[in-house]
């Protein structure tokens, strides 16, 4: 048999300060450090996300400067302040919404991104939605799983350059982030759950790699269909609009 060349490495660019400081501020929201908890070391962080340190270290910059987390000096590191103390984010007036409500209005926009993104994602942005879900197989908590599974649906909405639907996304973020999404541990708190949802993101992102619109409309509203079950119960709204998804 004839020596077989190694496939070529495919290099995938490292995340942005933005893209680690949205990470982070999803798990804060979301709860996953109680207030005035330690946040990992800058070390730690930039190993988690795949960063670099200077990244890590601009993202809990803008973090403190909107009164997130307090910084301290030595080995007291970054501390989470209570939500109540910390100012409401100017760009974005989520109101109160139960995950039901989050779920609901997922379903109802996510799919909706996926003729823009067909058509306007760039071979760098499937990179960037790789490099999350990679993340996500290789979390070793649930608070690093749901920041790599939050900034995967963030760079699918950012791959469609619509300003407004990325700034509707990071609204229902923001409400996702009231609910008290950081209670429903149960949703992805066994290793099977976390692998069945990190094949259904690959199998979304396969087909939109494969610019196969219905079959990406498809996989994506089953992910959030099923999703709202295991929450509203098996008479959620979301199986039907799952099954005709895909249909023209």
């Amino acid at each position: 048999m004839g020596n077989r060349q190694a496939a070529p490495e495919i290099a995938v660019a490292a995340p942005t300060p933005e893209q680690v400081y949205a990470a982070l501020r999803a798990g804060l929201e979301a709860g996953d450090v109680a207030p005035g908890g330690r946040l990992a070391s800058e070390r730690d962080l930039a190993a988690r996300f795949g960063a670099s340190r200077g990244a890590v270290r601009r993202a809990l910059a803008r973090l403190a400067g909107e009164g997130l987390i307090e910084r301290r000096l030595g080995r007291a590191g970054s501390r989470a302040r209570p939500l109540d103390l910390a100012p409401p984010r100017p760009d974005a007036a989520a109101p109160f919404a139960s995950p039901q409500d989050v779920l609901e209005a997922r379903l109802a926009v996510e799919p909706g991104f996926v003729d823009l993104v067909i058509a306007r994602a760039t071979e760098d942005d499937f990179a960037r939605m790789a490099a999350c879900l990679t993340r996500m197989e290789a979390a070793a908590t649930q608070q690093a799983f749901r920041e790599a599974g939050y900034a995967f649906h963030l760079e699918m909405a950012r791959a469609t350059r619509n300003p407004l639907l990325v700034h509707l996304f990071e609204v229902i973020i923001e409400a996702r982030a009231r609910a008290g999404w950081g209670k429903l541990r149960a949703l992805n708190e066994k290793p099977e759950q976390r692998a069945a949802q990190v094949a259904k993101n690959w199998r979304t992102l396969g087909h939109l790699r494969g610019r196969d619109a219905l079959a990406a409309r498809r996989s994506l509203a089953e992910h959030l269909a099923q999703m709202l079950r295991e929450v509203a119960g098996p008479h959620a709204i979301g199986e039907g609009a799952a099954a005709t998804m895909g249909e023209p």
